[in-house]
């Protein structure tokens, strides 16, 4: 799909991969490469914690957009099995709840592993999930 850029990260799979404040700045990276949006080094760099990446991150996306980058229509940003990662992220509060119409996360997880699933319906109360 053309008007689609969609981002996949298996999670888990190295070290860096483990952490989401790092899984956050390889996504911030790969969306600065493809619309080229000349981020700011300095920002990257501050960049300390999960919810820090997180909102960059959010930033970002409606930077694309409100600019309607090269008529993408759709981003879908795909991490799979964030069981892997580590246990302090199990809590959750990372993901994001607010951001543009024309963006989709997707997590999968393992079902019965560090109370994910329990987490993600406790953030998502409002939305069924199945």
């Amino acid at each position: 799909m053309k008007d689609c850029v969609v981002i996949l990260r298996f999670l888990g799979t190295t070290r860096s991969s483990s952490s989401i404040l790092k899984v956050f700045k390889t996504i911030i990276a790969q969306l600065d490469a493809y619309f080229d949006l000349k981020a700011d080094s300095a920002a990257m760099d501050n960049l300390k914690t999960d919810i820090d990446a997180r909102d960059y991150l959010i930033k970002q996306l409606h930077t694309i957009k409100s600019q309607s980058i090269a008529d993408i229509k759709k981003i879908v940003i795909l991490l799979d099995s964030i069981d892997q990662l580590h246990s302090v992220d199990f809590d959750l509060d990372w993901i994001p709840t607010e951001y543009p119409s024309n963006v989709k996360f997707i997590f999968s997880a393992l079902v019965d592993y560090g109370n994910i699933l329990v987490n993600l319906r406790n953030k998502f109360s409002d939305l069924s999930m199945t």
